[in-house]
């Protein structure tokens, strides 16, 4: 898979800002949070081969909670596994036109909600 475009900011705001209605426009691809919330990062497992996920979670740093060091502050919750990004974001996906997004997105203080492409790959 060839990366078409790294990681950047796309929203950083409160929640009251009309954050769950607005469209984000990302070089044709318009959509909005309703629209990765249903696509967690996990599911991308069984979309593409193992080798490849392996590589882009490598490639953007994600955190896994099967690292050990991550782990130990989950160890009483039993979660599945589960992805997260530098920042501590959940992360999503989108896959277009052959074309996969991938997104975290989250609470970075209380009411304060950080969106962004973690990077943009053809498939």
């Amino acid at each position: 898979m060839k990366r078409l475009e790294s990681k950047r900011l796309l929203y950083d705001g409160m929640d009251t800002d009309g954050f769950y209605q607005r469209n984000h426009d990302i070089t044709g691809l318009v959509f909005n949070i309703k629209d990765i919330i249903e696509n967690r990062i996990e599911k991308l497992k069984g979309r593409i081969s193992q080798e490849v996920f392996l590589k882009i979670t490598a490639e953007c740093g994600f955190r896994t909670n099967a690292n050990d060091d991550f782990a130990k502050h989950f160890k009483d919750f039993d979660f599945g596994e589960f992805y997260l990004s530098n920042e501590g974001l959940e992360l999503y996906y989108i896959i277009s036109n052959s074309v996969l997004y991938i997104f975290s997105f989250g609470e970075s203080q209380p009411a304060r909600y950080k969106l962004y492409l973690e990077g943009v790959w053809e498939m």
